[in-house]
């Protein structure tokens, strides 16, 4: 399915699974949605160094899931913030949250779907 392969890539997924059992994957994940979903709501303070801050582990943490929308976002907004940028933050912080928002609807029905047996 394309549309999953947009949300998580799937090769990075795949190699997670060779590191890890699945139920280790999964922790992975829905921890990666209660930090996120922390630092997304602490961002909205008008603080900048929590806002680059954030941005900067997101951006990390996204990428070594292969969430890279998430990630793209992120590091857009990370690059932004280290280059006093602040002008789009609205903007990208509003994107990011979608695209959060929309990976926390579909994670979970995507490793179930791509779940590699292990023989």
């Amino acid at each position: 399915n394309l549309g999953d392969e947009r949300i998580i890539n799937l090769e990075i997924l795949a190699q997670l699974r060779m590191h890890l059992d699945e139920a280790m994957v999964h922790e992975v994940y829905e921890e990666f949605v209660k930090e996120t979903a922390q630092f997304l709501e602490e961002s909205k303070q008008k603080n900048w160094d929590i806002r680059k801050s954030h941005m900067h582990t997101i951006k990390g943490n996204a990428a070594t899931l292969g969430l890279e929308q998430i990630a793209q976002i992120a590091s857009k907004i990370d690059s932004d913030l280290k280059k006093k940028i602040t002008a789009d933050f609205d903007l990208d912080f509003t994107k990011l949250t979608a695209a959060f928002e929309i990976y926390c609807t579909e994670y979970k029905n995507i490793l179930n779907i791509h779940t590699e047996v292990n023989a």
